[in-house]
């Protein structure tokens, strides 16, 4: 039998599997991806500071790159944000009316954002929400709470 301290000197250090102890054996755990991956959240559901949760209407855009390109270049009037970023959560609402609206954030310069797609929406005739404490206050003034909604988390 291998002592231990030989033993733990052997093993490589990486990060996908943990060694625990029993009957005075060392056993090695894989970590599978699917025993890694963690319970999801609802985008907007938690608190995150300095950061907005933002839910578009699925417009057709697939690639989230061609979404944002096209919100910059909506009403060039408007300024570009002046810091921060975006990021596509990988979240999909489905509305009782068959409406799909996909959840992004953004920090930084959250009112141009904010701006940015709004105007983005109001030109193109999407609705859109902002989330906030698990409600998703929506631009037609009607209020939904994110715990009832039927949610998609894609990979």
């Amino acid at each position: 039998m291998i002592a231990k301290s030989q033993f733990d000197s052997q093993l490589p250090r990486l990060p996908a599997f943990h060694v625990a102890q029993k009957y005075s054996i060392y056993r090695i755990h894989f970590i599978t991806n699917q025993q890694a991956k963690m319970e999801r959240t609802i985008p907007g559901s938690v608190e995150v500071t300095g950061r907005e949760f933002f839910y578009i209407e699925n417009s057709g855009f697939t690639d989230f790159h061609q979404l944002i390109n096209a919100v910059m270049k909506t009403n060039e009037d408007l300024p570009l944000p002046q810091d921060g970023g975006a990021i596509e959560e990988k979240t999909r609402l489905l509305l009782e009316e068959g409406m799909e609206l996909d959840a992004l954030s953004y920090k930084g310069d959250i009112t141009g954002w904010r701006r940015k797609l709004t105007a983005y929406c109001e030109q193109n005739n999407l609705k859109w929400g902002i989330a906030s404490q698990n409600r998703l206050k929506l631009s037609d003034q009607s209020e939904r709470d994110l715990r009832e909604c039927n949610v998609i988390f894609d990979d």
